[in-house]
């Protein structure tokens, strides 16, 4: 394996710097505000969004997914601590918060507070 000259890391560094801000632009501009006008430039097509049940596909999956959950969540707040960048993966250690909205059966709408860990109070 061949060390990389300085060129090399310069450029790498940069590529990681500039897509780091992609992904804090993407958790709060469109998870955080909602902006899904914003998803078309920011997710590719062959973009896969995983998650524990399922996969989410492209830019049309992102947006039915953010959707959804801003629906329960409309007022989500993302805290990031640190975004991990290994190769072309970059993982947020971030927390989120917000009220539900969701109405259950048999009862008026419900504001409930989530705390970080996603359980409520």
């Amino acid at each position: 394996m061949c060390a990389m000259n300085s060129q090399d890391r310069t450029a790498q560094q940069l590529w990681v710097k500039e897509s780091k801000a992609i992904v804090l632009r993407f958790l709060k501009e469109v998870w955080e505000s909602g902006n899904l006008s914003l998803v078309d430039e920011l997710v590719a097509q062959g973009h896969v969004h995983h998650l524990t049940t399922k996969d989410v596909h492209g830019p049309d999956g992102v947006k039915q997914l953010v959707s959804w959950l801003r629906g329960f969540l409309p007022d989500m707040e993302i805290r990031v601590e640190d975004l991990i960048a290994e190769g072309d993966r970059f993982d947020p250690d971030s927390s989120q918060r917000g009220s539900s909205r969701r109405i259950r059966v048999g009862a008026a709408s419900c504001p409930q507070y989530f705390p970080p860990h996603g359980r409520g109070p």
